[in-house]
């Protein structure tokens, strides 16, 4: 039986990269960054609902859908399953918007058809 894991750090790459590469910043720069994960981090653990934690696809994007041949869409790249908040799912579409110029047209109707 394969055991799903649990998003409890979805800051984790981001720590390890700021603390692996302290040059890539001046000091102010990096004291506001390590706050602001904290912070988030901080947030992250202490979330404003109380329903269980559901199974969530962890990499719910634009370029993860596929259409069918009949026609309905079809949710690929099932990699990173993990239980952890529905909310998490539509940050990888909003990064998208901003790092690969998606529009927000497009990523407000992806993130409203998700739910």
């Amino acid at each position: 039986m394969t055991t799903i894991s649990q998003l409890t750090d979805p800051l984790a790459s981001i720590r390890a990269t700021v603390q692996h590469h302290p040059g890539l910043l001046d000091t102010t720069e990096l004291e506001w960054l390590r706050e602001r994960i904290a912070a988030m981090t901080d947030a992250w653990h202490t979330p404003p609902f109380t329903a269980p934690l559901p199974l969530v696809h962890g990499g719910t994007r634009i370029d993860n859908l596929m259409r069918h041949q009949v026609g309905h869409i079809v949710l690929g790249d099932w990699d990173s399953v993990a239980i952890g908040p529905r909310e998490w799912e539509p940050v990888h579409s909003h990064h998208g918007q901003r790092r690969f110029g998606l529009s927000p047209a497009d990523v407000d109707d992806f993130t409203n058809a998700y739910g």
